[in-house]
């Protein structure tokens, strides 16, 4: 019987209604060092974002801000500006959940490792819990 930590852990599992199966299901080991390099993407396409956002808000090249269109042109390019300012900062926060799912996934790899270190000690037959033959 497994008890303790163990017993808690709650593989995911998936369902065939149709054949009224379930399996449990292996998820791909997450590398932190790959959700860091995400972040560090997000966090400078989300600088360019800004600054595509700062020349849309000035006159784009050849645009003329004068004419009947002109205050409805200058309109357009300011709500543009603020998608696009919205979708940078969705960027950067997205960049801030990367790291922080790494961290948890470090700390929980961590955590394992000790876990794994303190049973082979607890099963070893000369310093842990085994006991002597």
């Amino acid at each position: 019987m497994v008890e303790g930590a163990a017993a808690r852990t709650v593989r995911p599992r998936r369902r065939d209604v149709r054949r009224g199966t379930e399996e449990p299901v292996d998820l791909p080991a997450v590398d932190p060092g790959h959700l860091d390099d995400l972040a560090a993407d997000l966090l400078r396409l989300r600088e360019q974002v800004l600054e595509l956002a700062g020349s849309v808000r000035a006159a784009p090249p050849g645009a003329d801000w004068t004419g009947p269109g002109a205050d409805a042109a200058r309109a357009a390019a300011r709500r543009d500006a603020e998608d696009l300012v919205r979708a940078a900062d969705d960027a950067g926060a997205a960049a801030l959940l990367l790291r922080a799912h790494a961290e948890e996934v470090r700390g929980a790899a961590a955590r394992g490792a000790a876990a794994a270190a303190a049973a082979r000690v607890a099963l070893d037959p000369v310093r842990g819990l085994g006991g002597a033959p």
